[in-house]
C-alpha cells in the first residue's frame, strides 16, 4: 500500500508546478506611462504686442477652467468618431487636465506678456486682479489619426466692474508632431500655445484701449 501512495504524491507534482507557471505568466501587464503638457509660447516668434510687453503691467488671473466630464479622467482620449472615444489605461496624464490646462496657459501668457503678473484660480485676495480670463473647454482630444482638435469658448472680463469685454470661440487643430501618444501630447500643447496667443492679442488690444481712454487730453 504504500509504493502505491508514493507514486501518486510523484504524479501530481508536475500539474502544481505547471499550474503555478500559468498564473505568474498570466499577471504581467505593460508598464502605465504618464505624460505632462508643457508651455510653448516662449519658441514662437513674437508679434508687436509681445515686443512691447503690453501686459506687463497688467495682474492677470486664470481660470476658472471648465472641462466636460469625459476628458476629466487620467486616461488620454482618442476620438473613433462623434460617439465613440477610447481610453487608453497605459497613457494617463501626470497631472488632471483641470489643473494643467490653467497653468500651462499661465506661463505661456507670462511669456508672452514679459513677465507679467500672472496668477491661476482660486487666487487669494490679495493679488489684486485686474483682468480675468475663464473657459470653457469643448473637446481637446486627438482622433485616430493623430490630430488634434481644440475647442474651447474663452472670455475677458475687467474684475473691476465684473463686465465680459470679450468672448470668443477658439478651434485649433495641429497635427501629431510624431508618432505615438508623445507627438499627440506636444500637439496639444501646441495647440494650448496658439490659444494663448489669440488670448493675449486680445487682452494686449484691451489693455492698451482701457489706457487710452484713461489717459489725460492734451490742451
Amino acid at each position: 500500500m504504500r509504493p502505491c501512495i508514493l507514486l501518486v504524491i510523484i504524479a501530481m507534482l508536475p500539474l502544481v508546478g505547471g499550474s503555478a507557471c500559468v498564473n505568474v505568466g498570466a499577471g504581467h501587464s505593460p508598464e502605465t506611462r504618464f505624460f505632462l503638457l508643457e508651455a510653448k509660447s516662449e519658441h514662437r516668434p513674437k508679434p508687436e504686442w509681445v515686443q512691447q510687453k503690453r501686459l506687463a503691467h497688467t495682474a492677470i488671473g486664470i481660470g476658472p477652467v471648465a472641462l466636460p466630464r469625459y476628458l476629466d479622467r487620467p486616461q488620454i482620449l482618442t476620438r473613433v468618431n462623434n460617439q465613440e472615444l477610447l481610453s487608453d489605461e497605459f497613457n494617463q496624464w501626470a497631472e488632471p487636465l483641470k489643473l494643467s490646462i490653467p497653468r500651462i496657459m499661465g506661463e505661456n501668457l507670462v511669456s508672452l506678456g514679459g513677465g507679467g503678473r500672472v496668477r491661476i484660480f482660486p487666487w487669494p485676495q490679495s493679488a489684486r486682479i485686474n483682468i480675468q480670463v475663464s473657459m470653457d473647454i469643448h473637446r481637446f482630444e486627438s482622433d485616430a489619426k493623430g490630430k488634434i482638435i481644440l475647442k474651447a469658448t474663452w472670455r475677458i472680463v475687467d474684475v473691476t466692474n465684473r463686465q465680459t469685454q470679450k468672448e470668443r470661440l477658439a478651434i485649433i487643430e495641429k497635427a501629431s508632431t510624431g508618432t505615438g501618444i508623445g507627438g499627440r501630447v506636444e500637439a496639444m500643447s501646441l495647440a494650448l500655445a496658439d490659444l494663448s496667443l489669440e488670448i493675449g492679442e486680445n487682452l494686449a488690444e484691451l489693455i492698451q484701449t482701457q489706457k487710452a481712454s484713461t489717459a489725460p487730453e492734451n490742451g
